[in-house]
């Protein structure tokens, strides 16, 4: 069955413009339309998502100004429309403390930041790909489900 693509809706919380800049070439390289909406800090990012409608996938950062990602992520999973939208944490940390304090919080996968350009490309390419393809078959489900 072919679907044209739908420009899918992706939320980044990152306070790095370096991360977000290798965020958007990634998905370019995807060839998936997308629209990007930038948030920077923790605070701002809980006001702007609980006001607007479910994006099809959020990428958080842990370490953000005012609330950090753990806190945020919390905190989006107590909201009814955001409950089920795919976040998957980007972090530096390769600690298996934050990791494993990440999926109890909630994260739907758990990315470590590489520090080569490959590898943060195939890294963050995968896992983009791999969520929206989760987060595309559970809208067609509920689509039709009333």
């Amino acid at each position: 069955m072919h679907h044209e693509a739908r420009t899918a809706c992706i939320v980044t919380v990152e306070d790095n413009p370096a991360d977000v800049f290798l965020i958007g070439m990634v998905l370019k390289d995807q060839g998936v339309p997308f629209k990007l909406i930038h948030l920077t800090d923790g605070e701002h990012a809980i006001r702007a998502l609980s006001a607007m409608d479910a994006p099809d996938l959020i990428l958080l950062d842990l370490s953000l100004p005012l609330i950090n990602g753990f806190e945020v992520l919390k905190k989006l999973r107590k909201q009814e429309h955001l409950a089920q939208v795919p976040i998957a944490i980007l972090s530096s940390s390769e600690s298996q403390r934050d990791r494993w304090h990440a999926e109890r919080s909630g994260a739907t996968r758990y990315v470590v930041k590489m520090t080569t350009l490959e590898a943060f490309r195939s890294e963050v390419g995968n896992a983009v790909i791999a969520l929206l393809q989760r987060s595309r078959s559970r809208n067609s489900e509920t689509k039709y489900a009333n």
